[in-house]
């Protein structure tokens, strides 16, 4: 719905000291001789609508001020003196407002509901609610370009223009976005070519370190093994080395001696038995002694049987001073048995542990070159997790790009 004034009432304003004029929807035309004020009239509504003039007041007056009424019942009065810059604002529903310091721009709730708003165009607000006194037709003051802008702001057209021109620069924004792309595209496939390259190497030495670790991890298996015969074979060699130390600690006697030591054997044996014979004799000449006593008379003795028994008597005490003097020798050939402790060695099983013990020797020199290499791998696995781990690193600065429609290929942040 348009907005027009219905009335208007000048007090001290310019040429007219008091005047009101009524007016109608449409054209109304004001006419007059010259000097009359009908440009006070135009002014006045300029000043009215927010216009700022420093000569506005009636010569002789201290106060100006020009009314309006519009056709949406709005009331509309703006006082100025050398003081005051006020509005006062009747919204035709009862409702009175003031404006005091209004300034240049007038309030925004006046221009919402008259509406004011003039069309701002190249940095230059245009009023098309009135124009200068002397001036062209509408808008022939103004530059085509001006006009078209005019136009195209007043028919809705130039949101279009504005979203042409934006849509322009967006086209060259994502064809030089694109471009970019691309060029990035295409060194990031080439650094990606690269890391495939160095992922395969890595990925080639990281399984051969894993072989070479499973080979190392066996090899340390029967390293403890090794370990663990080497304590065996160590506690069998110082049982050897004491068995050799006992061995040489140990006299063998010569077979002469032992051929002459079975000999005073076999003869003690035989002196033993004459010394049990003796023994027996002794007992018997007791006995006959013990009856030579008893007997009184020495005539009825049988003096042959006597000296006989006296033969045998001396024969047996030269015996037995002959038998203690072999019974001390027999002790000391007995002595000397005792002091000879006799083993059975078997020399075929001292063999096979000496040679044993040599081969537990090759084998703790191989272990001390397989502990060597265990090293070197241990080193260069520690330098192949390193040089994964700068890998993964490389991967996480790369991310897919969000103007290839996720089509994978990776490019640089």
């Amino acid at each position: 719905m348009s907005i027009y004034l219905t009335k208007l009432e000048f007090t001290n304003w310019q040429k007219h000291a008091h005047l009101i004029i009524n007016l109608k929807e449409g054209v109304n035309c004001i006419y007059g001789e010259s000097g009359t004020g009908k440009s006070c009239i135009r002014r006045g509504i300029e000043f009215l609508l927010g216009e700022s003039f420093t000569k506005g007041r009636k010569e002789g007056t201290k106060q100006t001020s020009v009314k309006g009424w519009f056709s949406n019942g709005v009331i509309l009065e703006r006082i100025r003196s050398t003081s005051i810059n006020r509005y006062i604002f009747n919204n035709g529903k009862g409702s009175v407002s003031t404006f005091d310091a209004v300034g240049k721009e007038t309030p925004d709730e006046i221009k919402t509901l008259l509406p004011l708003y003039p069309i701002e165009i190249d940095d230059e607000k245009v009023n098309l609610n009135f124009s200068s006194q002397i001036s062209l037709p509408f808008l022939f003051d103004k530059s085509p370009t001006t006009r078209m802008k005019l136009f195209n702001k007043l028919s809705g057209n130039e949101i279009i223009d504005k979203l042409f021109v934006q849509f322009n620069k967006d086209i060259l924004v994502m064809n030089r976005n694109l471009r970019e792309g691309k060029e990035q595209l295409i060194i990031q496939e080439k650094n990606v070519n690269e890391k495939e390259i160095e992922k395969e190497q890595i990925e080639y030495k990281y399984q051969k370190a894993q072989k070479t670790f499973k080979t190392v991890e066996e090899l340390n298996i029967k390293y403890s093994n090794l370990l663990i015969l080497q304590e065996l074979l160590q506690k069998q060699t110082n049982d050897s080395e004491k068995l050799s130390s006992d061995l040489l600690s140990i006299k063998v006697p010569e077979l002469q001696q032992l051929e002459t030591l079975r000999k005073n054997i076999d003869d003690f044996n035989k002196k033993t038995a004459l010394f049990e014979a003796l023994n027996t004799f002794e007992n018997q000449l007791s006995i006959v002694e013990a009856n030579l006593n008893k007997q009184s008379d020495i005539s009825s003795v049988n003096l042959m049987d006597l000296r006989a028994n006296i033969d045998r008597f001396t024969t047996l005490n030269s015996i037995l001073e002959e038998f203690e003097i072999n019974e001390t020798s027999l002790l000391k050939i007995l002595d000397l048995e005792k002091s000879y402790n006799v083993t059975n060695i078997d020399l075929k099983m001292l063999q096979e542990q000496i040679e044993k013990i040599e081969k537990v020797q090759r084998i703790l020199t191989k272990l001390d070159e397989y502990d060597t290499l265990l090293k070197d791998i241990q080193l260069q696995d520690i330098e192949l997790n390193l040089k994964l781990k700068e890998l993964e690193l490389e991967k996480s600065k790369f991310q897919v790009c969000d103007k290839c429609n996720g089509s994978g290929v990776l490019i640089n942040e």
